[in-house]
């Protein structure tokens, strides 16, 4: 297991660095010059991610801002306050339009609302991908919702295309 202490148990893993290879030629291909990770800290499949998503920015000639967080950015008010701070901090050094990853959709979700707090259109300024594992929320009528799963949808398609 990816974010398991224990060594050497037999899993079945997606490639993360994969992921964020395939996230940042999805997102270049469609002419985006201007790139951000949120990632998880202490999360072994977000730091491959951010790995993979790197790399091919690097060989585009494009750097990647970053931000991370604790899996308990939201446990409790004070934590939660810390987070949209930093997330506040951090969209204030952005220059849009720009695309950001993050490792999950609860993450992008999180995102979303600040960017909106910021004035700032998503899509338009701001596109958000992730990696779409999460089922942090499902609602077939919320138009972001139908973004992600379009987005996802969209770069398995183009995987899978010969």
């Amino acid at each position: 297991m990816l974010n398991s202490p224990a060594k050497g148990l037999p899993a079945v893993v997606h490639d993360a660095e994969e992921s964020g290879r395939m996230a940042a030629e999805h997102l270049m291909v469609h002419g985006y010059r201007r790139f951000a990770y949120l990632g998880l800290k202490r999360d072994r499949c977000a730091a491959l991610q951010l790995a993979g998503f790197k790399e091919v920015l690097k060989q585009g000639g494009y750097v990647c801002s970053t931000c991370w967080t604790s899996h308990h950015s939201g446990s409790n008010g004070a934590r939660w306050q810390r987070f949209q701070t930093q997330l506040d901090e951090w969209i204030g050094t952005w220059s849009p339009p720009l695309a950001i990853f993050a490792t999950t959709d609860l993450l992008n979700r999180y995102l979303l609302d600040a960017c909106h707090r910021h004035g700032l259109k998503v899509p338009g300024d701001v596109a958000l991908l992730d990696r779409g594992q999460e089922n942090a929320y499902n609602e077939a009528s919320n138009d972001t919702g139908q973004a992600f799963r379009k987005v996802r949808g969209s770069m398995l398609e183009e995987a899978l295309t010969p």
